[in-house]
């Protein structure tokens, strides 16, 4: 088994630091303790197998910066167990523990409520962090949505113009085929009038001829006639 004491300088106080570190200690299978210390320092003690260790101090180095209200761990320095500034532990521990400066043990009751004080600041920095990262993620997905806008509206307003000239476009060629039509049709409607009085005039014709063709004939029968008299 092995030991260390580790102090961590950073947003370590206030924020459910000790929280985050019991945690961790209670997920590796590690005991020892966590205290608040001068300089706003947290000191940690632990004791177990040196891989859970390790895993458990990768666990304290909060890399990510963060705002006053948000843990972040600046500074980290472990000291093993025959190592200068080891120490060992400051006193008698179960499992892991947050050490909160008390001068007589509190009651079963009075550390419970400590406990659950320190795990509030602990969730409710985590949720801060959460609510951070989601307005980020949030103005960057509008500052996109706002891009995307804007390359639609400039894209329609291209479209809206191309429209346009094309409708400029099919009213300027609907206008000269309207005008071809009129001078094409209007070429025909000559053509049908000269037609019509051709065709009146040759039946005007043909009416005369008909008219007439009693007369003629009778004249020409009796032209015969005469041509056939015997002379007296």
């Amino acid at each position: 088994m092995a030991k260390a004491r580790i102090l961590v300088e950073g947003t370590v106080q206030g924020v459910g630091y000790r929280a985050h570190a019991k945690r961790s200690a209670e997920d590796r299978g590690i005991s020892g303790l966590v205290r608040n210390v001068s300089g706003g320092r947290v000191e940690v003690f632990c004791e177990g197998p040196r891989a859970k260790i390790e895993r458990f101090v990768d666990d304290l180095y909060l890399k990510r910066p963060g705002d006053k209200k948000s843990p972040y761990v600046r500074k980290l320095t472990i000291h093993w167990e025959g190592e200068p500034d080891y120490g060992g532990a400051w006193k008698s521990y179960e499992g892991f523990e947050i050490d909160y400066g008390t001068t007589t043990p509190p009651t079963p009751y009075e550390k419970e409520t400590m406990d659950s004080l320190e795990w509030a600041k602990y969730h409710f920095t985590r949720l801060e962090e959460e609510f951070i990262s989601l307005r980020k993620d949030s103005n960057a997905n509008f500052s996109k949505l706002e891009e995307g806008v804007g390359s639609l509206r400039r894209e329609s307003n291209e479209n809206l113009a191309a429209l346009g000239g094309n409708m400029g476009g099919l009213r300027t060629e609907t206008a000269n085929n309207f005008d071809s039509m009129a001078r094409k049709y209007g070429s025909i409607s000559k053509e049908v009038t000269a037609t019509k009085k051709e065709l009146k005039k040759s039946m005007d014709g043909l009416k005369n001829s008909i008219d007439s063709l009693p007369e003629r004939m009778t004249n020409a029968l009796l032209k015969g006639l005469k041509s056939e008299k015997p002379d007296s």
